[in-house]
This record gives structure tokens, C-alpha cells and sequence, in this order.
């Protein structure tokens, strides 16, 4: 969770600004961490702001299982969240799939009906007499 609140809290924040005088202003850049996760292979990026860590560790704490919490909470908590996750993907394809429909459809009410090119029904195998 904290990955992803960092990783959206560091794509959204600017860099820093200093006006100092009318017309003259320094610019800075904000200072990026890598990370490490301790329980899965990944690393994320965020802001090397000890003070936000600590808000958003606080903010995280409070909605997360004990860490001696037991294993089947949090594998029950994961399954829910993958399960969210498949809907909300075949929502999606549900979606793309119902608009590709519709567009197809609307391309053929919209073109002209074809002519057909075979000879009317009487004439068929028919020949004018010499």
C-alpha cells in the first residue's frame, strides 16, 4: 500500500520554487529513494521526505492487520483484492469489446446496401432466338 501511495504522491509533486527578489527565483529538484520490499521482489521510488514516510506509515498502520496478525487475514484480504482486480479487468474487456460491437455495427447500417450483379431470374440460361 505504501508503494503506491509513494509512487502517486512523488508523480504528483513539483519541484521545488525559491523567489527571493522581485525577478530572481532558484529551482530545485525533489530528492527521490529507492526502496526495497522486505516480504516480495519489488522496489518503488519515492520522495526522501522522512516526515511524509512517517505520516503516510501512520495513515497506512492504521488500516492494516497487526504485524503478528495471522497469515490467513492477510491471504483472505489478498484474495479479495485479486478478485476485485479479475472483475474490474473483465468489466473493462466487457466494455471494449461491447464498443467494438456497436462501432461495427454502425459501420454497416451506415454503407450503402452492395448491388447484386447476378442476371434477374427469368433470364437466366436464356438466349434470343436467331
Amino acid at each position: 500500500m505504501l508503494a503506491v501511495l509513494h509512487t502517486v504522491l512523488l508523480h504528483r509533486s513539483t519541484g521545488k520554487f525559491h523567489y527571493k527578489k522581485e525577478g530572481t527565483y532558484s529551482i530545485g529538484t525533489v530528492g527521490t529513494q529507492d526502496v526495497d520490499c522486505d516480504f516480495i521482489d519489488f522496489a518503488y521510488v519515492r520522495v526522501s521526505s522522512e516526515e511524509l514516510d512517517r505520516a503516510l506509515r501512520k495513515a497506512v498502520g492504521d488500516t492494516l492487520p497487526p504485524p503478528g496478525a495471522h497469515w490467513d487475514t492477510l491471504v483472505a484480504k489478498a484474495a479479495q483484492i485479486i478478485v476485485v482486480l479479475v472483475l474490474c479487468v473483465a468489466v473493462a474487456f466487457g466494455v471494449l469489446f461491447l464498443g467494438c460491437n456497436l462501432l461495427l455495427q454502425a459501420e454497416s447500417m451506415a454503407a450503402p446496401p452492395a448491388r447484386d450483379h447476378r442476371p434477374p431470374h427469368g433470364d437466366e440460361g436464356m438466349t434470343e432466338g436467331v
